[in-house]
C-alpha cells in the first residue's frame, strides 16, 4: 500500500468525484458488487453484469472468506473487494472493463475465478458452504500505473452450468469508478429435472440400492438429482409438506412412514432469476410384518434355560428390519421342556407387530451324584428309622430338578447290620445318574429299666434263700427286645442284713446293658424259745423241756438265724461255760439280743426262782479249788443291744491275773438289765469282783430283788467305769460294798 500526501489525495478525490459523475449519468445497470464473496447473490447468467456500473468500496473492506491468490500486483492483500458471481451460459465470455476517476491514481487488480464447488445465497461465512482454495482463471492488474479507460478480457474459457466469481480490487486501497460489459453471454432458463433417485445406501453410488418401497416408520432416505443445467440451488419438497433448499444435488430425509401410504418427492432448480418446474417420484410404504420360524429345536444349557434369538425364532425373509423385538417367553427353562408356544412381537418406529410359532425343547443333560462312604446310621428310642437321598448323597448337580428313588429308606431291628444303598437320580426329561454305598445300622439304646423291691423267706432250717434276675424285673423294655438280665447278687443268708441292696441289669440282643438298684429284703425265721435242761433226754434241740438243749452253751449259739433262739428258758440246775473245754476263758457270752430265764422246775410245774435254782457257775475243774474257775462267768459283748438276766445265779468266777482283773461274776461291755440276780462266791484282783460295767458302751441295769453282795474277794463288789453307765432300781442288796 502506498502513502499519498493529502493534497494529492484531496486532487484526486475531486477527480474520481467528477469522473462518477460521468459514469453514473451513463451506466445503464445498476448491479452493485458484494465487499464479500459470501454475500454475494448469484447471478443466473454474466450477462446480468452486462453494463453495471459501481464505484469501488472503501479501503478496508476485504473479504473475510477464505484465502486466495490476490490478481496481479502480486502478493499483495485484498484491501477493498468489490464481488460479482454468475452462472456460465457459454462456453465462452468475454469481459470489458472501463475504468476512471480512481482516487488515488494507483490503479486496479482484477481476477476471474473458477470456484470449486458452488456458492449459494447466504448470509454468514461457512468454510463448509465457501470453500477456501479458488483458482484464478485470469487476472490483470494496473499497479503503479492505473489505466484510465477501457481494457478487456477476450474469449476467456468457462463451463456452462458452473459458478464464477469476479473480483475488482483497488490496489493499495485505491477507489476507481468501474463500469463493466459482457459479450457472448446469454441468458437461459433453467431445465426442469429429469429424474430422482431415492436411496438407502448413501449417495457414493447413486442408483445402488434405489427404493421403490420403504418401510413403515421414522426411516432416513437420501435422494438425488441429476445436475440441472444453470441451477445454484435445488428445492426439494417433502411427503409431509415441508420444502429445503440446498446447493448440492442429494439431500437426506427423515420421516414417519405410515403403512399403506405413498410417499413423494420433487425437486426443482433455481437460481437467482430463474426456477424451473418440479420432478416427482413416489415410493411405496409397505407392510411391517415378520414371520416365525416353526422348525427350531434347542437345547437347555448347564443352567438348564435357553434365551431364543431372533436367529432362532424369525425367518430371514423380513419385508423390513425391526428396532427391537420382544419374545414371550424371553427364557425357557427345565418347566417348559418339549413342545413350546412362543409369541414375537417386533417394533419398528412405534409400529409393532406379532407372530407366533411353536418350538421344541430338548434337556440331554444327565444329573451327576455321588454317593458318601462309609456312614452309620442308629435306629431311634422305637428301634426304626428313615433316611432320605440327602442322607447319603455327598454332592449332586442337574441343570434341572431331580427325584430321587431308593432301594430302602425305613430300616427296623430286623437290618442291624450293613446294607448296599443304591440312589438313582431322575431329571424331568428322564436322564439319570446311579450311585451306590454300603451304610451300617446300628442300635445303641440302652434297655430301660424298671425294677420292683422284693421280700425274701430265709429257709427255717438252713437259713438261705435265692433268687433270679427276672425277680425284680418290672417291665423292664428296649427297642429291639431284651436278650437277658442279671443280677449281682442271688443268695442270701442270715449273714446278711434284713434289706440288702442288688443291682439289677438288663441286656437287648444288641449286647447294649444298662443298670438300676433294687432292694431286697429278707424274712428271717421268726424268733423262739428253747429249753435247756442238763438231765434233758430227748433229742436235745430245745423245742420242749423233754427235749431241751443239755448245754446252755448249746442254746446260746443257737440264738443265730437258723434257730433264731431269743429266749432261753433254764431250768433248775448247775450249767458250766463249757464252750472252750475247761479253759479258764470260758464264760457265758451273751448274743447281741437274748434273754435267760432261770428257775423252771425240772418236772411240771410253775417257774419259781427261789425255789428252783437256776445257777451259772465259773467253778471249772477241780471243785475246791479257786486258782482253775472261769476269769468271768458272763459276758456281755460290746455288740450286745440287749441281753436280759432273769432269776439266775451267778458265783465262782475269779479274775486274777493282769488282763482278767475286775468283772469275775460279770463283765459288762454292753447293753444288760439283771433281775432277781444273786452274784455271789466271786474273787478279783481289781475292782469289781462281782460286776464290772467297763468302757462307754457299758449299760446296766439292775432291778429287784437282786443281792450281789454274797462272799466276795476283792476292793468291791460292783464297779463302773468313769464312762459306763448303772442305775439301779429299788429291792437291790448291794450291801456290803
Amino acid at each position: 500500500m502506498r502513502t499519498h500526501k493529502i493534497n494529492r489525495s484531496i486532487l484526486f478525490y475531486c477527480l474520481f468525484a467528477f469522473l462518477n459523475q460521468n459514469l453514473a449519468a451513463q451506466c445503464p445497470n445498476g448491479l452493485q458488487p458484494a465487499p464479500n464473496l459470501h454475500l454475494t447473490e448469484i447471478q443466473c447468467s454474466a450477462a446480468n453484469l452486462d453494463g453495471s456500473c459501481f464505484t469501488m468500496y472503501a479501503e478496508n473492506t476485504s473479504d473475510q472468506c477464505g484465502t486466495y491468490f490476490t490478481p496481479g500486483c502480486g502478493n499483495t492483500v485484498v484491501s477493498n473487494a468489490n464481488w460479482f458471481v454468475f452462472i456460465a451460459t457459454s462456453d465462452t465470455i468475454t469481459f470489458q472493463f472501463l475504468i476512471g476517476n480512481c482516487l488515488n491514481n494507483d490503479g486496479v487488480q482484477m481476477g476471474l475465478y473458477d470456484i470449486i464447488g458452488n456458492i449459494y445465497e447466504a448470509d454468514t461465512c461457512n468454510t463448509n458452504d465457501y470453500p477456501i482454495e479458488r483458482s484464478v482463471l485470469v487476472d490483470q492488474a494496473f499497479c503503479f500505473n492505473p489505466i484510465m479507460g477501457a481494457t478487456q478480457w477476450p474469449n476467456v474459457p468457462v463451463t456452462p452450468g458452473k459458478q464464477y466469481a469476479l473480483l475488482v480490487d483497488g490496489w493499495g486501497g485505491d477507489v476507481c469508478e468501474v463500469e463493466i460489459n459482457i459479450i457472448g453471454a446469454p441468458v437461459v432458463s433453467i431445465p426442469s429435472p429429469t429424474d430422482l433417485i431415492i436411496s438407502s445406501t448413501g449417495f457414493q453410488d447413486p442408483g445402488i440400492g434405489e427404493l421403490d418401497t420403504v418401510c413403515p416408520g421414522a426411516m432416513d432416505v437420501q435422494i438425488h438429482t441429476p445436475k440441472i443445467p444453470f441451477a445454484s440451488n435445488y428445492i426439494w419438497e417433502f411427503p409431509d409438506g415441508t420444502t429445503a433448499v440446498s446447493h448440492d444435488t442429494n439431500v437426506l430425509y427423515s420421516f414417519p412412514f405410515s403403512p399403506g401410504d405413498t410417499a413423494t418427492f420433487c425437486v426443482r432448480g433455481k437460481n437467482s432469476c430463474d426456477t424451473s418446474s418440479s420432478f416427482c417420484k413416489s415410493v411405496i410404504i409397505g407392510d411391517f410384518v415378520i414371520q416365525c420360524n416353526n422348525s427350531f429345536t434347542g437345547y437347555l444349557n448347564s443352567s438348564g434355560t435357553i434365551v431364543l434369538n431372533d436367529q432362532d425364532i424369525l425367518t430371514s425373509n423380513l419385508s423390513c428390519s425391526y428396532d427391537s423385538l420382544h419374545i414371550d417367553p424371553p427364557e425357557i427353562n427345565c418347566n417348559s421342556v418339549g413342545n413350546v408356544p412362543i409369541q414375537v412381537t417386533a417394533y419398528r418406529s412405534g409400529y409393532g407387530t406379532t407372530c407366533s410359532a411353536e418350538v421344541t425343547i430338548f434337556d440331554t443333560l444327565s444329573p451327576m451324584i455321588h454317593c458318601t462312604n462309609f456312614l452309620t446310621f442308629y435306629l431311634n428310642q422305637s428301634g426304626t428309622l428313615e433316611i432320605t437321598h440327602d442322607d447319603i448323597l455327598g454332592f449332586t448337580t442337574d441343570n434341572c430338578t431331580i427325584s430321587y428313588s431308593m432301594n430302602q429308606n425305613t430300616f427296623t431291628c430286623a437290618d442291624i447290620g450293613d446294607h448296599t444303598m443304591q440312589i438313582i437320580a431322575t431329571d424331568p426329561s428322564g436322564n439319570s445318574d446311579t450311585c451306590s454305598t454300603i451304610i451300617s445300622i446300628i442300635e445303641n439304646f440302652a434297655p430301660i429299666i424298671h425294677t420292683q423291691d422284693i421280700t425274701i423267706d430265709l429257709d427255717q432250717n438252713m437259713g438261705t434263700a435265692s433268687i433270679v434276675a427276672e425277680d425284680l424285673n418290672f417291665n423292664t423294655t428296649d427297642n429291639c427286645g431284651l436278650q437277658s438280665f442279671s443280677v449281682d447278687k442271688t443268695l442270701f443268708s442270715c449273714s446278711d442284713p434284713d434289706i440288702n441292696y442288688v443291682i439289677f441289669s438288663a441286656t437287648d440282643v444288641n449286647g447294649n446293658t444298662s443298670s438300676a438298684i433294687a432292694t431286697v429284703t429278707l424274712n428271717k425265721p421268726a424268733k423262739r424259745s428253747a429249753w435247756v435242761s442238763e438231765l434233758a433226754s430227748g433229742n436235745n434241740n430245745g423245742l420242749t423241756k423233754i427235749h431241751a438243749f443239755n448245754n446252755l452253751q448249746d442254746a446260746l449259739e443257737a440264738q443265730g438265724c437258723i434257730e433264731n433262739v431269743n429266749l432261753i428258758r433254764l431250768v433248775e440246775g448247775t450249767y458250766y461255760p463249757s464252750n472252750f473245754g475247761d479253759s479258764r476263758i470260758s464264760s457265758f457270752n451273751m448274743p447281741d439280743t437274748i434273754e435267760i430265764r432261770g428257775g423252771f422246775p425240772l418236772g411240771s410245774g410253775s417257774r419259781d426262782p427261789e425255789l428252783y435254782i437256776s445257777r451259772l457257775s465259773g467253778n471249772l475243774g477241780n471243785s475246791l479249788l479257786k486258782t482253775d474257775n472261769a476269769y468271768h462267768v458272763v459276758t456281755i459283748p460290746s455288740q450286745s443291744k440287749l441281753a436280759i438276766l432273769d432269776g439266775l445265779e451267778i458265783s465262782g468266777g475269779v479274775a486274777n491275773t493282769n488282763d482278767h482283773s475286775q468283772g469275775a461274776g460279770v463283765l459288762v461291755e454292753g447293753v444288760a438289765k439283771f433281775k432277781n440276780v444273786r452274784i455271789f462266791d466271786c474273787a478279783s484282783v481289781g475292782e469289781g469282783a462281782n460286776i464290772h460295767v467297763k468302757g462307754n458302751k457299758g449299760n446296766l441295769t439292775i432291778l429287784g430283788p437282786s443281792s450281789i453282795n454274797m462272799l466276795y474277794a476283792g476292793p468291791s463288789l460292783l464297779y463302773v467305769d468313769k464312762n459306763a453307765n448303772l442305775l439301779i432300781l429299788k429291792n437291790v442288796d448291794l450291801s456290803p460294798n
